[in-house]
């Protein structure tokens, strides 16, 4: 009853009718348009929020800022990448302050980045680097909070007197911002990271590498002296096992052909035993005694605990030094290296216990090769 009634007021009724239609499809068309622009929203913000970033370490070789200038300008002219900015840092021998720029090069002018400029105003007292600063080479810094200075006066960082023109309040301890071409001539450049606004190409890293590969480092290892055929393999074996844990360890070698490194067996050290070593059922047994539960503890946590441990066991326990090559700040180190100790239950500032620690990832190394 009611079915036909309604159908005979759409008959009586036929423009408010069509009326009724033409309003429902405008009002569908409107939700699915407003859904497309929330979802296409959506894509652009995920894609802002994840960084991409193309890194470069200095920490085994050194490079002028005049080469930086050049792969910059290089980066920005000749290759077609959506560069957000530069993060260049440096630091001197035996000092725990660190430099820092955050450089952008548009239009031929550097200047600090922009977008970073952005997020810190709210943290910063003063001004970042202008690009007059960058075009004079000025000798300007912007401090941390913890140095009771003010903006106006000067401070001598390693040896060069700054002007200070700005506080970042959320800058760690010893992290000083300033262009990088006023850097302290002491200075050692040891990371170049480019921030891109979209993922790279494999072309762009291809790029990226070829720029930066000048004075790529190798590593030649020689096996032990052998005399006649039958134990020319034995000597091949024992350079191909050094291989394995020369990245690894701290295996003194010499400067070859400029650059390179080259290991000999006389001079392995300790790693010698590694090398003799064949009862894998001993050796599994010292890295389940020594590591394992770092590893495990990695493994179920999703951490980094392990990585971390072994940069600091290449810089002969130095905090400053693993904070510079991992790029992170020097209280990250300290926390990360107590985590392992605990979970290890070894003082890992005592020499013999980074000792044991650093054969049982050199044997670890050679069992999972």
């Amino acid at each position: 009853m009611v079915l036909q009634n309604w159908i005979s007021f759409l008959k009586k009724q036929k423009g408010l009718f069509a009326i009724l239609m033409v309003s429902q499809i405008v009002s569908l068309v409107c939700i699915l348009f407003v859904f497309g622009v929330f979802q296409n929203n959506l894509y652009e913000l995920s894609a802002n929020v994840d960084t991409k970033f193309l890194n470069a370490s200095f920490r085994k070789s050194t490079v002028t800022r005049e080469q930086l200038t050049k792969v910059i300008k290089t980066l920005t002219d000749d290759y077609d990448f959506s560069i957000d900015y530069i993060y260049i840092d440096a630091s001197v021998k035996g000092s725990d302050i660190s430099y820092q720029d955050r450089v952008q090069y548009k239009d031929g002018v550097f200047s600090y980045s922009d977008r970073v400029l952005e997020n810190v105003k709210g943290s910063l007292d003063g001004e970042m680097a202008q690009p007059v600063h960058y075009k004079k080479v000025e000798k300007v810094v912007v401090i941390s909070p913890n140095i009771k200075k003010d903006i106006g006066q000067t401070i001598t960082l390693d040896g060069e007197n700054y002007q200070i023109i700005g506080i970042n309040n959320v800058n760690g301890d010893g992290e000083m911002e300033m262009p990088y071409l006023s850097f302290p001539k002491k200075a050692h450049y040891d990371t170049f990271s480019v921030e891109l606004t979209m993922l790279p190409t494999r072309s762009q890293y291809d790029d990226f590498c070829q720029e930066l590969k000048e004075g790529e480092t190798a590593l030649f290892c020689v096996g032990n002296q052998a005399e006649g055929l039958r134990r020319l393999y034995k000597s091949y074996e024992t350079a191909n096992q050094m291989a394995d844990v020369a990245v690894m360890g701290n295996i003194p070698g010499e400067q070859c052909c400029g650059r390179h490194k080259l290991v000999f067996y006389k001079n392995a050290g300790m790693f010698r035993i590694l090398f003799a070593l064949k009862d894998e059922e001993v050796m599994q047994g010292y890295v389940e005694d020594t590591v394992q539960p770092l590893l495990e503890y990695d493994a179920l946590h999703h951490t980094d605990l392990a990585g971390v441990l072994q940069c600091y066991l290449r810089h002969d326990g130095s905090l400053q030094d693993t904070a510079n090559e991992l790029i992170v700040h020097r209280n990250t180190v300290n926390y990360k290296i107590n985590k392992a100790s605990e979970i290890l239950k070894m003082d890992l500032t005592r020499l013999e216990n980074r000792l044991q620690v650093m054969l049982g990832f050199g044997i670890c190394q050679i069992l999972h090769k």
